[in-house]
């Protein structure tokens, strides 16, 4: 099995240079991440989400190294990804730990890389697969970035994200104030970014109020999403991968069972003896923001300084990147400040400049 991936140096490097390598969020993933982005007036806009990454470490003196999962591929016509179900269907958390570590293995190996000085950067899944590399290949890993940080087991991290997640999605973009609760003018008043607006599909305000008391609470969106959570329970359950294929990002339940029951992260993570920083969203929807605090609490209990925490108010799980398509397709690309953050931290890491 050949998996293919990317080293984007910097243009004027002289010598080797430190690296940032992704360890990717769950479901399909390739080098490049090429997306199709409906624009505003109806056409698609062709990008790749990983490019930003890219050009972010380049500028910052610091390689950037992705890979494709196993069975992945870039394809030129939409959906731009190719995946192959037998293969990928195999790439469990345990083999996907492999061939990272096989990456991990060729990265050190190449022209223009300083193998001593390499961050890994988990995202989402990612945040579980980064500390257990670092401790499996440990020589020349300086640091872990960790964002959108999933403390919770697979089986609590699903619950959790077919009940309160979606309500914190919801919530980022109407509930104004704060409080917990959405009236008819937030909703009206709000302006939804540009990637909510794709994705809810134009829902209107009676759409979110299942009870139709003239208030959209978190609970309303928990009722819509039950439906949702108890097919998925069952299906894992079941071991209904047809439909989980089709219905969780091309998961299946050897997949969801790997870790279904696994202890709190932080068990692991405070076994990595090099520096941590996780970024975080408050409203971030995928996983809870809680836990951060949560790990931050283990890390102070055991007397261990090597833990550093950027909770980002009102951010989602990619760090506000639809911030980044909105300036994009506004023909104005910025990256959004939580992301520069991330990107500043990881190759102060990187070149040693920081602990």
């Amino acid at each position: 099995l050949t998996i293919e991936g990317k080293l984007s140096l910097p243009p004027k490097a002289k010598g080797p240079v430190p690296i940032v390598m992704l360890i990717a969020g769950s479901g399909p993933w390739t080098f490049d991440r090429p997306v199709g982005l409906p624009t505003k007036n109806g056409d698609t806009k062709l990008i790749n989400y990983l490019d930003l990454f890219v050009k972010a470490f380049n500028a910052r003196g610091v390689g950037f190294f992705s890979v494709n999962k196993r069975g992945c591929a870039q394809i030129e016509e939409s959906p731009y990804t190719l995946v192959r179900r037998a293969i990928f269907s195999k790439a469990t958390p345990r083999i996907l730990l492999d061939d990272y570590a096989a990456a991990l293995a060729a990265l050190r190996s190449e022209a223009g890389v300083n193998p001593n000085h390499i961050v890994l950067l988990g995202q989402s899944e990612g945040t579980v697969l980064a500390p257990r590399l670092a401790l499996r290949a440990p020589a020349g890993i300086v640091g872990l970035v960790l964002c959108g940080y999933a403390e919770d087991n697979t089986h609590d991290t699903i619950v959790w994200q077919m009940t309160v997640g979606p309500w914190r999605n919801v919530a980022r973009q109407y509930d104004l104030n704060g409080d917990g609760r959405i009236t008819r003018d937030e909703f009206a008043t709000a302006k939804p970014d540009y990637l909510y607006q794709l994705m809810a599909g134009g829902a209107r305000f009676e759409d979110y109020d299942r009870d139709h008391n003239g208030i959209i609470e978190p609970k309303d969106i928990a009722d819509a999403n039950a439906p949702r959570l108890n097919a998925v329970l069952k299906a894992v359950e079941d071991g209904d991968d047809e439909w989980l294929w089709w219905n969780l990002v091309m998961l299946n339940s050897a997949h969801l069972r790997a870790d279904w029951d696994r202890p709190p992260l932080h068990e692991e993570l405070l076994k990595v003896p090099i520096p941590i920083h996780i970024f975080h969203g408050t409203h971030d929807g995928s996983v809870r923001v809680e836990g951060v605090y949560e790990t931050q609490a283990a890390f102070r209990k055991a007397g261990k300084k090597n833990l550093v925490v950027h909770v980002i108010p009102r951010a989602d799980h990619d760090l506000d990147y639809g911030q980044y398509l909105d300036s994009l397709l506004a023909g104005k690309p910025q990256a959004p400040k939580a992301m520069k953050e991330m990107f500043d931290v990881a190759a102060q890491l990187a070149r040693g400049a920081t602990k």
